[in-house]
């Protein structure tokens, strides 16, 4: 997961929004898929804060397919400046047949 791309954040907003997309064409159910929340945290932006979240959760998640901002805060320092930006993200991911729920 080192290369993101803006336009798969959409896709994953969607993932999260419309579990249709995880239905064979049989009605059935390709997939079970876990959520858990995280934030992710940047001094740049949030857009990284987000970025930083689901490079997080890859390291020690496989088969992510969707992530879903909760929400954006930011630290601000003494001088009224913002000096860190948190992202508090959901993010999807493929359980695997044999792994532990």
């Amino acid at each position: 997961m080192s290369d993101w791309n803006p336009e798969d954040s959409q896709a994953a907003y969607h993932s999260l929004r419309r579990p249709s997309l995880f239905r064979t064409t049989q009605g059935g159910y390709m997939a079970t898929i876990k959520i858990i929340e995280i934030i992710g945290s940047s001094e740049h932006g949030w857009e990284d804060a987000v970025h930083n979240a689901v490079k997080s959760a890859a390291k020690t998640l496989r088969q992510l397919v969707g992530a879903d901002v909760q929400s954006w805060t930011a630290k601000i320092g003494p001088n009224s400046q913002i000096t860190e930006y948190h992202a508090t993200v959901k993010i999807a991911f493929k359980v695997l047949e044999g792994d532990a729920a």
